[in-house]
């Protein structure tokens, strides 16, 4: 392993604080009611890049590395198969953009790990401000009851696989995950390319 593999595997990914192997401390598990997260590593150098030149280049391969990369992370990491689900982008996002990124790394992830994908598992239902600019509060407050599942979990038992690109605060991650456990998901793994902590 790396430094950073060593890293990314003892720190949690939204803090930075002792993740004790699962990729999140006590209190974002607690907050964000994930079992675990899995990231690449992050948001600076060769990542800040790549997933710039997939948001704002239409550099669409890199999506497909980036789930490569994620699913040998997830195997070294051992979770079990299950069904993974892409954050959605709000409507006028994905208009400006022409597809959503977090979609594109889900796709090449299920691919390479042949586990199922379910595109629409989530729909943004509130239309939320750039997160870029608030704070972490503010970010919160913006992303609340900002999803709504779109499927019936309660009778699977497959973990669920949250994708998207990149987690500062997690205020997305807590957004989505409150939706998939509301539709009955028992366990959700946060997936990111990058955390920006």
């Amino acid at each position: 392993d790396t430094i950073e593999d060593t890293f990314n595997k003892y720190a949690c990914g939204l803090c930075g604080k002792r993740a004790y192997g699962a990729g999140l401390c006590r209190v974002c598990r607690r907050d964000t009611k994930l079992s675990g997260l899995v990231y690449l590593g992050h948001f600076e150098g060769a990542l800040k890049e790549m997933l710039h030149a997939l948001k704002y280049e239409d550099v669409r391969r890199a999506a497909k590395e980036l789930g490569e990369l994620l699913a040998l992370k997830v195997k070294d990491a051992g979770w079990t198969r299950g069904v993974i689900a892409p954050v959605p982008l709000s409507a006028s996002r994905r208009r400006e953009r022409g597809y959503n990124q977090a979609a594109l790394i889900a796709r090449a992830l299920s691919g390479a790990l042949d586990w199922p994908i379910l595109d629409n598992a989530l729909e943004r239902i509130k239309d939320t401000k750039q997160q870029t600019k608030l704070t972490r509060g503010s970010r919160l407050e913006n992303m609340e009851g900002a999803f709504r599942s779109r499927f019936n979990f309660r009778a699977s038992k497959l973990p669920v696989y949250l994708v998207d690109d990149v987690a500062t605060t997690g205020a997305t991650l807590i957004a989505a995950a409150k939706a998939l456990k509301s539709a009955g998901a028992k366990k959700i793994i946060g997936i990111l390319a990058a955390t920006g902590h």
